[in-house]
């Protein structure tokens, strides 16, 4: 880290703490890395606090889950397996889906998933196998994705559904 007095952002997606610079109300700093020794007047106060971004940020209670999710749970922890990106190697019945991921399966549905459609299409029309073959595989990805897209939409849904 750096030991600058002067630094705004210190190494890793830390920000200065109590830094005047930063509009602490819209930085999505977590106050909750303060020791409640420090809060009552006693200890040193922490020099970082670790940010929330908006992207990956989930609540921190167990994701809802209903008869449509467990329908669409093997096909979507098969598609994140296969793309690496399982959180800690868990299923997605004890994690949330990131809003980032959420984009990133739409952008894997519009980029792959309709044109493999297409190319599906064409190549059967045109008896071209491997063309066919490359829009199935690109079809199944995107497939995959929407999976992934519909269990996150549908978590958030469901979760705002049982807030008070």
């Amino acid at each position: 880290m750096s030991r600058v007095a002067a630094a705004r952002i210190v190494a890793r997606g830390f920000y200065r703490a109590n830094d005047e610079r930063v509009n602490q109300a819209r930085s999505n700093v977590s106050r909750r890395a303060v020791p409640p020794s420090v809060e009552k007047g006693g200890g040193h106060p922490p020099r970082c606090y670790l940010i929330s971004y908006p992207w990956t940020r989930v609540p921190k209670e167990v994701p809802p889950i209903d008869a449509w999710q467990l329908r669409l749970l093997p096909v979507a922890d098969r598609f994140m397996a296969l793309m690496w990106s399982r959180p800690g190697g868990l299923s997605l019945r004890t994690t949330w889906v990131t809003p980032a991921t959420i984009a990133l399966a739409v952008s894997v549905i519009v980029a792959l998933g309709l044109p493999g459609v297409g190319a599906i299409i064409y190549g059967i029309a045109s008896r071209q196998i491997l063309l066919a073959f490359g829009g199935l595989v690109a079809a199944a990805l995107g497939g995959g994705a929407a999976a992934v897209a519909v269990y996150g939409v549908r978590q958030r849904r469901l979760r705002h559904a049982h807030k008070p």
